[in-house]
């Protein structure tokens, strides 16, 4: 039987089971070091996810690299900053490939962590600013999960890009959620054998 485990926002679904931890933030990936090198993390250590991997880095690699314009006072500027520099890849621009190269390996070697922690067959990557990062990500990190997952000399890792919209896959973690709070649980329903 394959083991699926998925996360969540905060938590982790594996094998039908939702666990939460014992603060119900389970599943915090952001302080995973991907870069023992990289800029400081709030959390007092170097090179995190948080710091290294976000789009807001990304894009303020990007334009400080003059792949993206000067900074834009906009948040809601982000999706579209994020798709420019895909675009920039896309069409050679040499610092905006090594933008997502970099990029790809760093959220390569966090995930390897967690198919190592948790052995399984399947990675999915996926959020609202997944599509833009798609092509370059699925390019490079499914070579990059192999080389550095142990797990990899048991079995094959499968790794994906989501196939739902931006906002589908937070309606689909809370319907876990919610089916896991309110529908029976079979271990649970199992009488006592010694009572």
């Amino acid at each position: 039987m394959s083991t699926l485990a998925r996360v969540l926002v905060p938590g982790w679904f594996i094998n039908d089971e939702v666990v939460r931890g014992s603060s119900g933030n389970v599943g915090e990936i952001g302080h995973i070091i991907a870069d023992p090198d990289g800029p400081e993390c709030d959390c007092g250590r170097r090179g995190c996810i948080k710091v290294t991997c976000m789009p807001e880095t990304l894009v303020a690699q990007a334009r400080a690299a003059g792949v993206l314009p000067a900074a834009s006072s906009d948040e809601a500027s982000l999706p579209q900053d994020m798709a420019d520099l895909a675009q920039a890849a896309a069409e050679g621009n040499a610092a905006a490939v090594e933008i997502l190269a970099q990029s790809a390996h760093r959220l390569a070697g966090a995930a390897s962590v967690l198919t190592n922690l948790l052995d399984v067959e399947r990675v999915v990557f996926g959020g609202p600013f997944w599509p833009p990062l798609a092509p370059t990500h699925l390019a490079a990190i499914p070579a990059l999960i192999e080389h550095y997952s142990v797990t990899t000399s048991v079995h094959s890792v499968n790794v994906v890009g989501t196939i739902v919209s931006s906002g589908e896959e937070a309606f689909g973690a809370a319907c876990l959620v919610m089916e896991n709070t309110f529908s029976p649980n079979a271990a649970r329903l199992l009488l006592d054998s010694k009572g």
